[in-house]
C-alpha cells in the first residue's frame, strides 16, 4: 500500500472526528452558558419578588427612656433621638404641618405597625394624618428635632421657634425639682433649667 494515499485517508478521517469534537464542544458551553443564565435570571427574580413593594412594609416605632442629667428621665426613640411635644398641640390633634415637620419630624408608624414602649414606658397611641400614623404620648403627638445631631441631647427643650414651644418629653424629673410631667397640663414652668414635659 502506498504509504502517501494511507496517510491522505488517516487525514480525512480525523477532519470530520474533530469537527464533530469542535460542534460538541460548541453545544456543551452553550449549553452550560444557558443554564447558569437561568439560574442568574431565577435568583434575581426570587430576591425581587421577596422585597416587599413600596408602600406596603410595616414599620412599628419604639419609644424608650434615657436619663438626662438636667431633665431627667425622658423619651427618646430607638436612635436616642429625643422626643419632643408642641405646646400647641392638643390631645390627639398635631398643629405642625408641612415645612414645621421638616425641621420636626414626626415619630411615625406605618402599614401595620404600632407603637412599642420600652420598660416603664406606658400610654403610647397613634393619631392619623396624612402622612401616616403619629405616634403619642399620654395623648400628645411626639416628635424629634433637626437641631439634635447626636443622640440624648436636647437643643430643642424650652425653643420657641415659628410654630410654638416644644419640650422635651419627661417621664420622671430629677429629685428636688418641681417639673410636672403630666401630658395632660402642657404649661411653661420657668427656672430648675430643665422646663416642663407636660
Amino acid at each position: 500500500m502506498n504509504p502517501c494515499s494511507l496517510d491522505q485517508r488517516l487525514r480525512s478521517t480525523a477532519r470530520p472526528h474533530r469537527a464533530k469534537h469542535r460542534a460538541l464542544l460548541i453545544t456543551s458551553c452553550v449549553f452550560v452558558i444557558g443554564t447558569i443564565a437561568t439560574a442568574c435570571s431565577s435568583t434575581t427574580k426570587s430576591s425581587s419578588s421577596a422585597s416587599p413593594s413600596p408602600g406596603t412594609s410595616a414599620t412599628s416605632a419604639f419609644v424608650v427612656t434615657t436619663m438626662n442629667a438636667k431633665l431627667g428621665t425622658i423619651l427618646v426613640d430607638s436612635k436616642g433621638s429625643t422626643l419632643y411635644r408642641l405646646k400647641k398641640d392638643s390631645i390627639d390633634k398635631s398643629v405642625c404641618t408641612a415645612s414645621c415637620r421638616e425641621v420636626w419630624p414626626p415619630l411615625l408608624v406605618t402599614g401595620s405597625g404600632s407603637p412599642v414602649g420600652g420598660s416603664g414606658v406606658t400610654g403610647l397611641g397613634t393619631v392619623r394624618f396624612s402622612g401616616g400614623d403619629q405616634v403619642t404620648y399620654q395623648g400628645m403627638p411626639l416628635y424629634t428635632f433637626t437641631g439634635d445631631t447626636s443622640p440624648g441631647q436636647t437643643n430643642g427643650q424650652n425653643l420657641t421657634d415659628t410654630w410654638g414651644t416644644w419640650f422635651v418629653i419627661v417621664t420622671k424629673a430629677p429629685v428636688g425639682s418641681t417639673t410636672p410631667t403630666r401630658a395632660t397640663t402642657p404649661t411653661t414652668v420657668n427656672g430648675g433649667g430643665g422646663g416642663p414635659a407636660f
